[in-house]
């Protein structure tokens, strides 16, 4: 294994690239064991620094999983931005099947790359992990704010927390999908992505319809027929009725 000295001055550029490495190393192990499950010291080995390195740089477990969180964070920023100008930005509020429609279109492409992919494995090992700081847990999906924007804007009547609660469930609702979607077609399988974004789609309108118990305008939970706010149209409307 490498063995780093630290009191000699170090490359701006190896310093990066060792923290990239432990970074990676560190997501892997979290989304693999588990925040008690991953060893500092495995993790060190895995990216081929020393664990006095390690320590150098992040401190503590804790503080390591904070820095693979807000590395995902940064990587999905841009994409992000995208969402966010397509949900709550627009003159007047999108109907709420836009706005979901738009979230799993992201949240799909987002995911299916590697980085992506690790990353959504990483969110379901600690979503109910006891050991993982309750605000760190929130702060696991970079997109909830945006999107608890995006369906105040579409239902403003309807209470917050029930709005939360129904995206929490949403959102849930969606990581599966996408997981199962991972685990059972290949990568460029571009037609059964597709029909999993639409079943998506339609699946979590109606857990949000069931939460709020049609006390909102139900025209509002409709997927949306004109496409052409955020997503070209698609060519399997067998799901979603394109006008």
């Amino acid at each position: 294994m490498e063995q780093i000295e630290l009191d000699g001055p170090q490359p701006a550029a190896a310093i990066v690239s060792r923290k990239e490495r432990i970074l990676c190393s560190a997501a892997h192990a979290f989304a693999s064991n588990g925040f008690r499950g991953a060893s500092l010291r495995d993790i060190a080995c895995e990216a081929a620094v020393s664990l006095t390195l390690l320590n150098h740089h992040f401190g503590s477990k804790r503080q390591l999983l904070e820095a693979v969180v807000g590395h995902h964070h940064d990587i999905c920023r841009a994409r992000l931005e995208a969402l966010r100008d397509c949900v709550t930005n627009a003159r007047d509020p999108l109907p709420l099947g836009q706005i979901v429609e738009a979230w799993v279109e992201y949240e799909y492409e987002l995911h299916g790359s590697s980085d992506g992919e690790q990353y959504l494995r990483l969110m379901l090992k600690l979503a109910d992990e006891a050991e993982v700081p309750e605000p760190l847990r929130q702060r696991l999906d970079c997109s909830e704010a945006v999107m608890l924007r995006a369906f105040c804007l579409a239902l403003p009547d309807a209470p917050r927390s029930l709005l939360a609660q129904a995206f929490r469930s949403a959102s849930s609702a969606l990581r599966t999908g996408i997981r199962d979607f991972s685990e059972g077609a290949e990568p460029d399988d571009d037609s059964r992505r597709r029909e999993a974004v639409d079943f998506t789609v339609h699946f979590i309108l109606g857990g949000i319809g069931a939460s709020l118990r049609g006390g909102d305008d139900p025209s509002r939970l409709d997927p949306p027929s004109d496409r052409s706010g955020c997503f070209p149209p698609r060519q399997s409307p067998n799901l979603v009725n394109a006008s």
